[in-house]
């Protein structure tokens, strides 16, 4: 989160500097700086292909495009090396007009800006691995020019781990429709932190048809399922789900397969709302490889269930939900500690359980 905050504030900062060039700027022989916006409005863009859209990327990209579109003719005297010796009065006006209003996304950005999460501070490493291909054929993560990532698994792990462990604690997590996986960056911390492996999914294969228009591109889903939430209502949002069921579970059996997971290991698949109802369905499939499964929406005070800690990362957004921005990444920590604790639980059952299987064997030997 904190990159894709950084991005936002590089855009901003660029228009600030293009709109109030006619501050400092005062003979004016050839107009550089009118390539700037054009520069921002191109960066807005890039952010939205790289992080996905929302509705404050769109907000700052509009206002880019705006400047950039002022400006067009400030463009063109520089391209033909023409010279000027003075900003008219209604550059200026406009100018400031353009000033006030970044400004003021600025302060917005500022104030609602996500917790800085310091993976060094938690002792943990990421990594993430990309794969092209899709969900009948499988993935293939060798690098291809020619083919495009349809799948990417990021992989939380403590960086001082010990290298053979005979029984790994891994979470498996593919996040909603609503939400990213950057959104739980510090939740899959703590737990890499506390010594759990931590693999995250996300996908985007050919045969992900939601909506059957453009919103199926990776950049522009996750705003269109918002779209859908909030405008449409939960309902319409649970029944575009289950009409595309098979998807989720594809993704489910597919993030499994990818994590490469072993039958010694004790998995817990971690849902979000959208895949608690088809868990059964991924753990029949997977019965020798999961242990057992936990939902989000169980942890309490978790209050943007579906939409991940977003007072800690998503300020702005949670502030839209009635939910005030945390710092502390309370939130996050909170969540980790509570699947911890039903992890934990689980382990001691299974332990427990395994435990008996000898004494049953005897007494029926003593039957006998």
């Amino acid at each position: 989160m904190a990159n894709h905050f950084i991005s936002e504030l590089l855009v901003l900062f660029l228009l600030l500097l293009s709109s109030s060039r006619f501050l400092f700027i005062k003979e004016v022989q050839s107009d550089a700086l009118a390539i700037v916006p054009l520069v921002a409005f191109l960066v807005s863009v890039l952010n939205i292909l790289a992080w996905g859209l929302t509705a404050f990327d769109f907000l700052i990209s509009a206002l880019a495009l705006f400047v950039a579109i002022w400006n067009v003719r400030a463009l063109l005297r520089f391209l033909s090396h023409l010279v000027i010796d003075h900003y008219g009065f209604s550059f200026v006006l406009i100018s400031i007009v353009n000033m006030v209003l970044v400004i003021a996304c600025l302060v917005l950005a500022i104030y609602f800006r996500p917790a800085l999460v310091n993976l060094k501070k938690y002792g943990v490493t990421l990594s993430s691995t990309s794969y092209h291909g899709n969900f009948k054929e499988g993935f293939n993560s060798e690098d291809n020019p020619l083919k495009v990532n349809t799948a990417q698994v990021w992989k939380y792990e403590k960086t001082d781990k010990e290298e053979s462990v005979e029984k790994n604690r891994v979470i498996l997590f593919i996040p909603s429709k609503l939400s990213a996986p950057e959104v739980y960056e510090a939740v899959c911390a703590k737990l890499a932190k506390d010594g759990f492996l931590v693999y995250v999914g996300e996908f985007n294969t050919p045969e992900q048809k939601y909506f059957g228009n453009s919103m199926d591109f990776r950049s522009f889903r996750r705003f269109g399922f918002n779209y859908v939430f909030f405008n449409r209502g939960e309902e319409e949002y649970k029944k575009l789900l289950k009409d595309n069921r098979s998807l989720l579970i594809d993704e489910c059996n597919s993030l499994i397969k990818l994590s490469g997971v072993r039958e010694e290991d004790f998995v817990f698949f971690v849902t979000e709302k959208d895949d608690a109802e088809i868990f059964t369905e991924v753990q029949e499939a997977n019965r020798n490889l999961l242990d057992g499964c936990y939902e989000f929406a169980e942890t309490s005070a978790y209050e943007t269930k579906g939409f991940g800690p977003i007072e800690n990362t998503e300020p702005l957004t949670a502030r839209f939900m009635g939910v005030e921005r945390d710092g502390s990444l309370y939130m996050s920590s909170h969540m980790a500690s509570e699947l911890e604790k039903a992890f934990s639980m689980a382990e001691e059952v299974s332990a427990n359980s395994q435990a008996s299987l000898p004494s049953l064997a005897v007494d029926e030997n003593k039957l006998q």
